[in-house]
């Protein structure tokens, strides 16, 4: 899609904003992982541009790939290389390999699930078919579909009761039935809007390249030394360990004080009953 109808000349351009793209969602939202991308957000960046594989896809496909880009062996903390992750992006968007499918495949698809032709699935029917060929939800997939669904009710939702002839809403709990050919619509719609937009962004990176006849600068990912990073965190351990202390001194003074209050009014009762004793005498 992205690599589509490109002239050669305009290849090495899309490739070099495909990487500004990342580079500026990775110093936005994933600015704490030190230049990397965590492991589990991978599927959802490569969907922001619209190229939807599957879990096991990703899995077994796309993560292996991206590991042997990367520059270090060390798989323990579930990171991503940004550099590996991008070369990879660019060449799943130069095949298409993974884009979505066209309207009528996609109704055809559901129509293959609605049995009796009326028109509409519940969710249940829908995720229960995908699961039985591999194909799993997590709890926030649901989620959004189900939000994505009461976001758009009154175009993709069947009526689920009527009364004084208005709809009533179905409730959040409430098994969901869609009309699939609105559902498509709807999201190969959207799909299509983010496309234009990315687009445009493009259109405006490349009029700046050709004016300046130079990339307009990354957006900046701040990779920290790993010396850096130990000395700041030894140094925010000291800071710690400082503070800790003084509220201890703190605390110390406190009941040294309590104490001398204590101590004070001790000496207090004494001249009190001293002068008692003086007075009965």
């Amino acid at each position: 899609m992205f690599f589509q109808n490109l002239l050669p000349n305009d290849i090495p351009v899309m490739e070099t904003f495909i990487k500004y793209k990342v580079h500026q969602i990775v110093s936005i939202i994933y600015k704490d992982y030190n230049g990397y991308i965590p492991r589990v957000e991978a599927p959802y960046l490569i969907r922001y541009f619209l190229q939807f594989p599957s879990q096991s896809q990703v899995v077994d496909e796309i993560l292996p790939a991206i590991e042997k880009l990367e520059s270090t062996t060390d798989k323990s903390k579930d990171l991503l290389e940004v550099d590996a992750f991008e070369k990879h992006l660019i060449q799943l968007l130069k095949t298409n390999q993974y884009a979505s499918y066209d309207r009528e495949t996609l109704i055809e698809a559901f129509r293959v699930l609605d049995s009796d032709k009326n028109g509409y699935l519940d969710l249940h029917t829908f995720y229960t078919f995908l699961k039985r060929y591999g194909i799993t939800f997590t709890k926030e997939q649901i989620d959004e579909m189900e939000k994505f669904l009461v976001e758009n009710d009154n175009e993709l939702l069947e009526s689920l009761g009527v009364k004084n002839d208005e709809p009533v809403k179905p409730k959040p709990t409430t098994t969901r039935k869609f009309y699939y050919e609105s559902y498509v619509r709807k999201v190969l719609g959207d799909d299509l809007s983010h496309f234009q937009s990315i687009m445009k962004e493009y259109k405006d990176f490349y009029n700046e390249y050709l004016e300046t006849k130079k990339f307009p600068e990354m957006p900046v990912i701040v990779v920290q030394k790993e010396e850096e990073k130990k000395d700041e965190e030894k140094k925010d351990e000291e800071k710690k360990d400082e503070e800790k202390k003084e509220g201890e001194e703190e605390k110390k003074e406190g009941e040294e004080e309590k104490k001398e209050g204590e101590e004070e009014k001790k000496e207090g009762e004494e001249e009190k009953k001293e002068g008692e004793e003086e007075k009965k005498e």
